[in-house]
């Protein structure tokens, strides 16, 4: 083949043979080569990442409930805090979790570790810690069967305060989540127990039984808690009435007036304590459930005791709960 041949669809100008000029790819050629392949891989990698974080939290549990039948001492704790962890995380993660607040496994684990720091009867301050911790713990596990009869024994007279408190708030918190899912508890020897700690001398104790008792729906708690309206205690009347309110009952009516007109009477510019706040929003939320329970007279002093609180309260979140209680009273001053 001639050196003409080769060369004579070349275009040439003068001497050198002229080239076709060169375009840069496009967008779309770029977008195949390598942005598609990149987005195939990392959906890839986020799938393996996800079914392996699933195998992960499965083995997880089961080596941390290991580590606290382990005979170290940091490795027992070490395993409850991890277990601690993973409950919270999971229960974040609502139906899309592992639901291990049921498993028995850790309930049986938490519970022993619990029960042997109780029967140790230790007055050491990390010993102490470590038992409000797990008592704490144990509300997060929906196995009251497994659960419920350790924080009876947690909260008994003998016990360090703190690890009373939590069991006993722990209590509350199961008892919560079983009257909000429409199974309440109803165990007799835990209301008995309960209403005793109600009697405590510490009115910090006084004040978490009578909450968990208006958690526990029976005659024995309402009539516990109609004694509990006239205690000593500001915070555990308040939680008294407001637990009979939770029952349709309007005994706590003469805490409701001590607390609404001690807000509506209170200076709009006067710091306000976190108590008396609660107390205020806890009271407003009563009235409001409880609107078709009170007789016409009642419902006009509760209306004459909120209307300053809907119009001068410093706080607005209160002002606007009790513009809802006024509006659940039928008051016509709720709409103007």
């Amino acid at each position: 083949m001639s050196q003409d041949l080769l060369h004579a669809d070349i275009p040439h100008d003068g001497d050198q043979p002229v080239l076709p000029p060169i375009e840069p790819p496009s967008a779309g050629f770029i977008m195949q080569l390598f942005v598609v392949p990149a987005l195939i891989v990392l959906a890839v990698v986020v799938v393996w990442a996800f079914f392996g974080k699933i195998a992960s939290s499965e083995e997880d549990w089961r080596e941390l409930v290991e580590d606290i039948r382990n005979t170290n001492e940091h490795r027992r704790w070490r395993g409850a805090d991890g277990l601690a962890r993973l409950l919270q995380n999971d229960q974040q993660l609502g139906e899309n979790g592992q639901h291990l607040a049921s498993n028995p496994d850790i309930a049986r684990a938490l519970v022993g570790l619990f029960d042997e720091g109780l029967k140790r009867h230790t007055q050491r301050d990390d010993d102490l810690k470590q038992e409000a911790f797990l008592a704490r713990t144990l509300g997060l596990l929906d196995a009251p069967a497994t659960v419920l009869p350790a924080l009876e024994r947690g909260m008994l007279p003998d016990e360090d305060r703190e690890v009373r408190k939590n069991s006993i708030a722990s209590v509350a918190v199961i008892a919560g989540r079983a009257s909000e899912a429409h199974h309440p508890i109803d165990d007799g020897n835990l209301v008995k127990d309960l209403v005793t700690a109600s009697g405590d001398s510490d009115a910090l104790i006084r004040d978490v039984s009578t909450f968990a008792l208006g958690l526990i729906p029976t005659d024995a708690s309402k009539d516990r808690l109609k004694v509990l309206v006239s205690d000593a205690d500001r915070n555990t009347r308040v939680n008294a009435a407001v637990a009979l309110a939770r029952q349709k009952s309007t005994a706590g009516l003469p805490v409701f007036n001590d607390v609404l007109q001690t807000a509506s009477a209170a200076p709009s510019g006067s710091p306000t304590q976190l108590e008396d706040l609660l107390a205020v929003k806890n009271s407003l939320h009563a009235v409001k459930i409880l609107a078709g329970e009170w007789t016409a007279p009642q419902r006009t002093e509760l209306v004459s005791l909120i209307e300053p609180i809907a119009k001068n309260h410093v706080e607005p979140r209160l002002r606007t709960d009790a513009i809802d209680a006024l509006v659940s009273l039928g008051a016509d001053s709720a709409t103007r």
